[in-house]
């Protein structure tokens, strides 16, 4: 059979009406697996029964910032993926606690050789609680566990109320958990990043920070929020989420850029970021260039690749949103990404194997079944 990826949408804010909407688009008799992504503000125990009752196969998911769909960025509601057809397998497994995600990992790895040895072609999606500062240790842990199986992930949003996230597994919305989903499959397959920033020119010092908790608290021997409002030309009373998306921190390693999101100002001056930071690094603030034709040399990649994808799991950082809203160009690339078959939605980070990450898109780009 050809593999078939169906994708429903529900503003419903009654977790039983929600969910009948979604059923009634995507189907659930001959599902494979579903995927979803939803506002916070669902009655969370609710909705994660309404999903247990309806859709018996595989199911993965979480709490987001907002969702990419047929109709480009939404801010609202359940965002739903089903996949028919017989070409998908789905194997999820449940990290949690996630200080123990090393353990956790090497048992997701020996279960998946009992299931089919290296000779199996996988890919993994991985979501994950997007408050738990524990992002960098989960996708390093399952990267050495399961060296032969790529992946993407997302960190779990509240509509950047920073207060609490969550993932869904088996008729529970979950916090200090992860999900990480094992997708085999012959059909063709492409795991890919982009991003529109490049770095600036000033030269900054992280002075002083606590890593464990990723604050920065000096730059350059002034508090974060000094040095940092100085050059992007703003007050630091002005400074909110998106200025911090339009001028990310930038940390150039070789030839390759990875960027760091700043959450928010903290009282004393220091920043609350999303990505992991310490002491001594040196960074830059970010400009950005053209999203479009980022995203255009990205999709011509992945076509290059495997052909036009039949779907598009996407992982899309919140500050990049947040950052075309500013521009007036989200309409433009919400309507690109539908265009490219982007099911997805606005997180708070991403990850790429082993790399935990900001102010970036990964995505899996899955291609048509023959």
């Amino acid at each position: 059979m050809t593999m078939q990826a169906r994708q429903g949408y529900s503003v419903a804010t009654d977790p039983h009406d929600a969910i009948k909407q979604i059923a009634e688009q995507i189907g659930t008799a001959d599902m494979d697996a579903m995927v979803f992504f939803c506002s916070p503000e669902y009655d969370l125990d609710a909705l994660a029964l309404e999903i247990a009752r309806v859709f018996t196969c595989p199911v993965t998911g979480c709490t987001s910032a907002g969702h990419i769909g047929r109709d480009g960025y939404r801010s609202d509601g359940i965002n739903a993926l089903g996949f028919a057809g017989g070409q998908l397998e789905f194997r999820t497994y449940l990290i949690q606690p996630l200080a123990e995600c090393a353990a956790q990992s090497i048992l997701i790895a020996a279960s998946e050789q009992e299931q089919c040895g290296t000779s199996c072609t996988r890919l993994g999606l991985l979501l994950l609680d997007g408050l738990s500062n524990a992002e960098e240790r989960v996708a390093s842990a399952l990267y050495q566990a399961l060296d032969n199986i790529p992946f993407i992930g997302a960190s779990a949003g509240d509509n950047l109320k920073f207060e609490r996230t969550h993932v869904y597994h088996q008729g529970r919305f979950l916090h200090d958990a992860a999900v990480f989903s094992v997708i085999q499959t012959q059909v063709p397959f492409a795991l890919f990043k982009l991003q529109d920033f490049v770095p600036g020119p000033e030269r900054l010092v992280i002075t002083d920070s606590d890593p464990d908790r990723r604050i920065i608290r000096e730059i350059n021997g002034l508090p974060a929020a000094e040095a940092y409002a100085e050059i992007v030309g703003v007050a630091v009373a002005d400074l909110d989420a998106r200025v911090f998306a339009r001028y990310p921190l930038a940390l150039s390693i070789g030839d390759d850029v990875f960027l760091r999101a700043i959450q928010r100002v903290l009282p004393d001056h220091s920043f609350s970021c999303s990505c992991a930071i310490d002491t001594g690094l040196v960074v830059s603030v970010a400009r950005s260039v053209d999203p479009i034709d980022a995203i255009n040399r990205a999709f011509a990649e992945v076509r290059r690749k495997i052909g036009a994808p039949e779907i598009v799991i996407g992982s899309d950082c919140v500050h990049r949103r947040l950052d075309f809203e500013n521009a007036g160009r989200l309409d433009e690339v919400g309507a690109l990404l539908a265009q490219h078959r982007v099911f997805g939605f606005s997180t708070y980070g991403e990850q790429f194997n082993a790399l935990h990450i900001n102010h970036t898109f990964t995505g899996i780009a899955i291609g048509r079944s023959s």
